[in-house]
């Protein structure tokens, strides 16, 4: 119908399990899996985030839920916006923390300098919202991997690991491409625009710029001086 109706039984079973000692934490994974209700309706998903807050103060843990977000914009656009979140925004804010986790894009791959062939295998966390504190300005990174479980399968895992920032990496990358490039033609000079096609058919993480913005990018990593006479 169009109100919500709690499953009690449900609810106190979780609240008597949850209480135990050893428990700290309730995650929800993903929240749609926990109602019936409609996810885009502000007073529904009110309705479901009151009756899971009862359920972590009267077990006494952290309440933690995970959800999908919405399709579309520029990766930049995405990482940290808590308004990417598919649904009603009652969600969200009735949190009092979130994060986003976004895969890295080819930007992120260039600045840490990460091969091109291993961008899939990276996960970012980004500060969303902070009620209670500031958020932060560096993300987390997390690297997938296989580890084997006690019944010989390989599973897969999110495993935290620094990242910092790599400005060689890309200028490094370039460079080399373009000698090699010149040294198999036998050139010792190449005119920039042939440099930005190049580029942009032979450098994966440059593969999606227009050849105007990777000559630009061209123009200030090395320098470059251009007259019109």
């Amino acid at each position: 119908g169009s109100k919500p109706v709690e499953n009690q039984a449900m609810i106190d079973t979780l609240i008597a399990k949850l209480s135990h000692p050893e428990c700290g934490l309730f995650i929800g994974d993903p929240i749609g899996d926990l109602h019936e209700v409609d996810e885009n309706d502000p007073s529904h998903m009110n309705a479901v985030i009151r009756v899971l807050k009862r359920i972590a103060r009267q077990s006494n843990v952290a309440c933690m839920i995970m959800t999908h977000s919405t399709k579309g914009g520029t990766h930049e656009d995405r990482v940290g916006n808590m308004d990417i979140l598919r649904g009603s925004s009652a969600t969200v804010y009735k949190a009092r923390m979130a994060f986003t986790l976004m895969g890295m894009s080819e930007s992120d791959a260039e600045n840490y300098g990460v091969q091109p062939a291993e961008l899939g295998h990276w996960i970012r966390m980004d500060d969303a919202k902070m009620n209670l504190s500031l958020k932060g300005e560096q993300m987390l990174w997390f690297k997938r991997q296989g580890v084997k479980i006690a019944s010989g399968d390989m599973v897969g895992v999110l495993h935290q690991e620094p990242l910092t920032i790599n400005t060689m990496f890309i200028k490094m990358r370039i460079a080399g491409l373009l000698i090699d490039n010149m040294i198999a033609t036998n050139s010792s000079t190449m005119q920039i625009t042939q440099a930005a096609s190049f580029i942009r058919s032979n450098e994966p993480l440059w593969a999606t710029k227009t050849e105007t913005e990777i000559r630009s990018r061209l123009e200030a990593m090395f320098g470059i001086v251009t007259e019109v006479q």
